[in-house]
Order: structure tokens, then C-alpha cells, then sequence
């Protein structure tokens, strides 16, 4: 098991395009430097729907908690 890092959404994405059945999982932070983590999710969501995804957080409120249901 190896661990990719990167704060450049587009070279994730890349990354997960050429190795999607390679990939457990995905962690994301909410906030990121070009993207949310929504907004990366639903990316991530176009190129496969079966790599498990999770948005981590210092703080949740009902609103994200009900955005984050609608990204699975």
C-alpha cells in the first residue's frame, strides 16, 4: 500500500484517471486551494463511482452534512 499527496486538484485527477482501479480510497480536506472538496468529489464522482471517498473537516455544520449525503 502506498500514499499519494498533492494540494493541485488537477494532478489528483490525472492521477486518479490513469491508476482508478489502483485506488482504495480518497481523503480529502474540505478546503482546498482551488476546489472544495465537493467540488473534487463530483470530479472524482465523473471518472469512477466505485473508489470510496471521504472529506475530512474541523467543522460541520447541517448544511455540508446534507451537501456531503448528496455526493454520497
Amino acid at each position: 500500500v502506498e500514499a499519494d499527496g498533492s494540494t493541485d486538484p488537477e494532478a489528483l485527477l490525472q492521477f486518479i484517471r490513469k491508476n482508478k482501479s489502483r485506488i482504495l480510497l480518497i481523503i480529502s480536506d474540505y478546503k482546498m486551494p482551488k476546489l472544495s472538496g465537493f467540488g473534487f468529489r463530483e470530479q472524482v464522482l465523473q471518472i469512477s463511482s466505485d473508489i470510496p471517498f471521504m472529506i475530512l473537516s474541523g467543522y460541520v455544520d447541517r448544511e455540508m452534512a446534507l451537501e456531503g449525503i448528496k455526493y454520497k
